[in-house]
C-alpha cells in the first residue's frame, strides 16, 4: 500500500508514504523512491532519501546504477543516501563525486567516504 501511495497526486500522501517506507522498508518501492528523489519538493526528497537509507544496501545498488540519470537535486539526495548507508559497493561512485562541480555532491561524498574510513584530512595546526 505504501509503495502504491507514492504515485498519488497529493503531495501530503506521498510524504506520508515515504515516511511509512522509512519505518517499514520495502524493496519493491526502491525504484519509485529513486524516481521521486528528483521531485521539486525538498521535503519529499528528504523523506524519500530517509526511506532509501532504511532500505540499506538494496537501495545502494540501485542508486549507484541509476545515479547518472538523476537530476541535480536527486543526485544530491542520493549522494546523502549513499553516505548514510555506507555500502562499500558505492565507494567508486563516491570517490568520483569528490571531483564534482557541486559543493553538496563533494560534501556528501566526503562524508560517506570518511564514515567508511577512506578519506584522510590534512590540516595545518594554528
Amino acid at each position: 500500500m505504501l509503495a502504491q501511495a507514492l504515485t498519488e497526486e497529493d503531495l501530503g500522501v506521498r510524504n506520508c508514504a515515504a515516511k511509512g517506507l522509512e519505518l517499514n522498508p520495502n524493496s519493491k518501492a526502491i525504484p519509485k523512491l529513486i524516481e521521486l528523489s528528483n521531485h521539486e519538493d525538498s521535503l519529499l526528497r528528504r523523506l524519500v532519501g530517509n526511506a532509501l537509507i532504511a532500505s540499506g544496501e538494496q537501495a545502494s545498488k540501485q542508486i549507484t546504477e541509476e545515479f547518472a540519470q538523476l537530476a541535480p537535486g536527486g543526485q544530491i539526495e542520493c549522494a546523502r543516501t549513499l553516505a548514510k548507508i555506507g555500502d562499500p559497493a558505492s565507494i567508486s561512485l563516491l570517490f568520483s563525486l569528490l571531483d564534482s562541480e557541486s559543493h553538496m555532491l563533494r560534501h556528501w561524498a566526503g562524508e560517506g567516504l570518511d564514515a567508511m574510513g577512506l578519506v584522510m584530512r590534512f590540516f595545518s595546526p594554528q
